[in-house]
C-alpha cells in the first residue's frame, strides 16, 4: 500500500476484517465495495471547492484557453491517485450486488 493512502488503506482493511468476523461468527454474508476517488458530470471545478481531479482539469481548461506556457500543480509529485468515472463506479457496484444475488 502506498505511504500516501495508508490511514484511508487501513480504515478499508478493518471494515474488511470486521465483515469477514460477523461471517465467520454469525454467518453474515457481505460485500465490501470499496472505490477509489471518483470524478463524474457533476463535479465541482471550483479550484477552492473541488477534489484535486476537477481543480487539475480546471487548471489546465483555463491555461489552454488563456495560452499559458504552463501549468502550476501543487505538491512534490510524489503521491499516488487513483480516479474512477462516476459512472463506472455505478456499474461495477450494481454488477457486484447482482453477483452477490446469485450466491
Amino acid at each position: 500500500m502506498h505511504e500516501s493512502v495508508q490511514v484511508y488503506g487501513l480504515l478499508r482493511k478493518l471494515s474488511w476484517a470486521g465483515s469477514w468476523a460477523y461471517a465467520h461468527q454469525h454467518g453474515l454474508q457481505t460485500i465490501n465495495f470499496v472505490l477509489s476517488n471518483m470524478y463524474g458530470q457533476d463535479d465541482t471545478f471550483d479550484e477552492e471547492r473541488s477534489h484535486a481531479l476537477g481543480a487539475l482539469l480546471m487548471k489546465f481548461i483555463e491555461a489552454k484557453k488563456s495560452g499559458a506556457p504552463e501549468v502550476i500543480v501543487w505538491g512534490t509529485g510524489k503521491p499516488v491517485r487513483e480516479w474512477l468515472f462516476v459512472d463506472d463506479g455505478a456499474e461495477a457496484q450494481l454488477a457486484s450486488l447482482s453477483a452477490a444475488e446469485g450466491r
